[in-house]
């Protein structure tokens, strides 16, 4: 088990996943403070962190605003080069890491529906989350085999897949993470550790 580092907005009672307007600036002192609290935590364990993957509404707003991607990549090329950030194919997340050098895995969102832009449907609509466990379950099979997924609209769109998240609050989160690793393997996908596939 690998663990990385999760930060968010300062948010509590949205639990992060309000947008904030906050500066570059103190967006990086945010992303800092968490990061190195996290750093910090685990080591008295004898654990290193491997990755950062910003959370909530910070993800999709890095996702496509070039100054908070700045914000969290200019925390991991200081803090540690060597972390791995996730993030979104297509992101200005990805641009800005590649920019400067840091390793990226794409992510996909097993219990997510996706637009036809490609970014996730809003969780203040009703077709954010995918709640059939053998639907979910089929579409991350073909992201990783084919590279598609289909929108909310019926359009195919390209993902790229090196690793797949499932929110802890989502309904059957258990039992979607063992339908995947069992389906995975029945198709001889193999699951290994996040630095095997990073960019």
């Amino acid at each position: 088990m690998e663990v990385g580092a999760h930060p968010g907005f300062p948010d509590l009672i949205g639990f992060g996943r309000r947008a904030m307007e906050i500066r570059k600036d103190e967006l990086e002192n945010y992303v800092l403070y968490q990061v190195g609290a996290l750093y910090g935590m685990a080591k008295t364990e004898g654990i290193e962190l491997q990755h950062v993957k910003p959370h909530g509404a910070l993800y999709n707003m890095a996702w496509v605003r070039t100054d908070y991607a700045e914000a969290v990549v200019a925390v991991i090329a200081s803090f540690n080069p060597e972390l791995i950030l996730m993030a979104p194919y297509g992101s200005k997340m990805y641009e800005v890491a590649n920019k400067w050098g840091i390793k990226v895995a794409f992510e996909y969102f097993a219990d997510r529906n996706y637009r036809s832009d490609g970014k996730l449907v809003p969780r203040s609509l009703p077709q954010a989350l995918v709640l059939d466990v053998e639907e979910a379950t089929e579409r991350a099979l073909r992201a990783v085999s084919e590279g598609k997924v289909k929108s909310v609209e019926g359009v195919d769109i390209e993902v790229a897949v090196d690793t797949i998240y499932i929110h802890g609050d989502s309904p059957h989160a258990i039992e979607l993470a063992m339908s995947i690793r069992r389906r995975f393997a029945e198709a001889g996908i193999s699951i290994k550790p996040l630095k095997v596939f990073v960019r």
